[in-house]
């Protein structure tokens, strides 16, 4: 599902290039501003009369369908709020990963070509994972892992290739194509799922931590491809970008490769306790007992129906 919502991406990127070339060329700038603020504020419409808090109160999901979401993240916090685990969410290695991970991704770069090949290939990956999952035939951890491999591996490659490419403007549009179009894709099907199979409470939290540090990397990028090549855009310097964003991609990927996971965190879900028993633990002093099962990795009962996941 977040492969093929990410893959939207794509297809607005397409048609809104030539679309804004359009009303640039015939109607005026202003008027491209003003026609993207009106669809932010339609969609912005439709998002607050068709989004509800939770899938056991939407009106427009089929029964199936609501089960096999509540199923996944746990009926007993649907439309309630659930405490963020910030100190081990923060603590987290595998969290830590996804953080390097999509920071090297935006460093490298961003280019508006091959689009609607992005989104026929990132359906295809999510499709293609999804399959090696409930097939069995693998483990959900490596595919995420060749999922982001597959992102790392070609898009560093397709940047050595226009690095060699000796400014020849076919190869380089054809590297930056190919990059775009079956490198990239790989990315969702890999480190911005992988949030939700750590912990679906709180993917929200885990993606706006990676987000903001993904999105520093790509502020920072281009201060350092400034420094590069600024007053002197030569060939050899561009060469540098170029390589320094493929080593980034493939370093972030060996640490991600190393530091993943796919497991359920046990912070995923809280401990709930019915008032008798709360009181009963109480009595007995029985509360720092269960916190040092807790640490120790005992089988705690809030976490035993979420084993098979």
């Amino acid at each position: 599902m977040v492969a093929f919502t990410y893959s939207g991406i794509a297809i607005g990127a397409a048609l809104g290039g030539p679309f804004s070339e359009y009303i640039l060329k015939f109607i005026g700038w202003r008027t491209l501003f003003y026609t993207q603020g009106i669809l932010a504020l339609l969609w912005g419409m439709f998002w607050f009369f068709l989004v509800s808090d939770s899938p056991s109160n939407h009106p427009k999901i089929t029964n199936k369908e609501r089960q096999k979401i509540l199923t996944s993240i746990g009926q007993q916090h649907a439309g309630k709020g659930v405490a963020v685990p910030w100190c081990s969410i923060i603590r987290s290695q595998h969290v830590l990963a996804l953080m390097l991970a999509q920071g090297s991704f935006k460093f490298e770069f961003v280019w508006g070509a091959a689009l609607t090949s992005m989104f026929v290939v990132t359906c295809a990956y999510g499709a293609i994972a999804d399959w090696l999952r409930k097939s069995r035939k693998t483990s959900t951890e490596f595919v995420r892992r060749a999922a982001n491999s597959i992102c790392s591996l070609l898009t560093a490659a397709f940047l050595v290739g226009v690095a060699q490419s000796y400014c020849h403007i076919s190869a380089v549009k054809v590297c930056f194509a190919f990059a775009i179009a079956v490198g990239i894709p790989g990315a969702f099907s890999g480190i911005y799922v992988n949030s939700i199979d750590l912990a679906p409470n709180h993917a929200a939290v885990i993606t706006g931590i990676c987000g903001t540090f993904a999105t520093t990397a790509n502020i920072l990028a281009p201060f350092y491809w400034g420094l590069i090549v600024y007053e002197r855009p030569t060939l050899e310097r561009w060469r540098t970008i170029w390589y320094t964003s493929a080593i980034f991609l493939l370093l972030a990927n060996c640490l991600y490769f190393l530091l993943v996971g796919t497991k359920e965190q046990r912070w995923n879900r809280p401990v709930t306790l019915t008032k008798g028993n709360k009181r009963r633990e109480e009595d007995q002093g029985a509360i720092s007992k269960r916190r040092m099962n807790y640490t120790h990795g005992f089988k705690n009962q809030a976490y035993v129906s979420t084993e098979h996941l």
